[in-house]
Formats: structure tokens, C-alpha cells, sequence
């Protein structure tokens, strides 16, 4: 399967152009536009994590797609929005504040 998996601050960058530039009632898309295969986002966190995912494998549900992503042009010629941060970069941001917050919180 492959999904869009856009970093946060990237949305943020969209959300924020939207407002800052109001066009009415439009339906603009934000996302990465570039579908990234499911098993290579596990392989990212696998690296960064350094072991391997407990891993189930079940069929696809009915109601599900294999291939899905963002078209981002409108938002792009609207907007001016272009997402800066690769999966890569935005697994690793995750991944840092995931060991600062979670794993290692600061003692009171």
C-alpha cells in the first residue's frame, strides 16, 4: 500500500497560506503528493528505532485503496504551498521528539 505522509509543519504551511490568501469557498488539498510505499515508512522507524516492527500482515479491507496521494497543484498555484520536509526528515523530527518526550521526559 502506499500513502501520502506529510510532516505536520508542511499542513501548517498550508493552513496558514490559506488564510493569509482568502479565496472563498475552494477545496484545496494538502499533502505530500508523493506516495510513499507503507513498508519503506516502517523501514524508516525500524532504522531509527533500531529493531525490527512486530509486523501482523492482514488482507486489505473491502473499503480501502492500495494507492493513494495529495494532488497539490491547486494548492501550489493558490498558494504557493510546497511541502520542504521528506518523509525521511519528517520520520526523523518524529522519531527525536518521540525520544525527548516520550521516552526520555525531562524529571519534575
Amino acid at each position: 500500500m502506499h500513502r501520502d505522509s506529510t510532516f505536520v509543519t508542511d499542513i501548517v504551511q498550508g493552513v496558514v497560506g490559506a488564510l493569509d490568501r482568502p479565496s472563498g469557498y475552494e477545496v484545496i488539498n494538502l499533502g505530500r503528493g508523493q506516495p510513499v510505499l507503507l513498508a519503506e515508512f516502517v523501514q524508516l522507524i525500524e532504522k531509527l528505532a533500531g529493531q525490527k516492527a512486530n509486523l501482523v500482515t492482514t488482507p486489505m479491507v473491502d473499503a480501502d485503496v492500495s494507492y493513494t496521494y495529495a494532488d497539490i497543484q491547486k494548492a501550489h498555484n493558490l498558494l504557493g504551498y510546497d511541502p520542504t520536509i521528506s518523509v525521511a526528515g519528517g520520520v526523523s523530527q518524529f522519531w527525536n521528539w518521540y525520544q525527548r518526550a516520550i521516552l526520555r521526559p525531562q524529571q519534575s
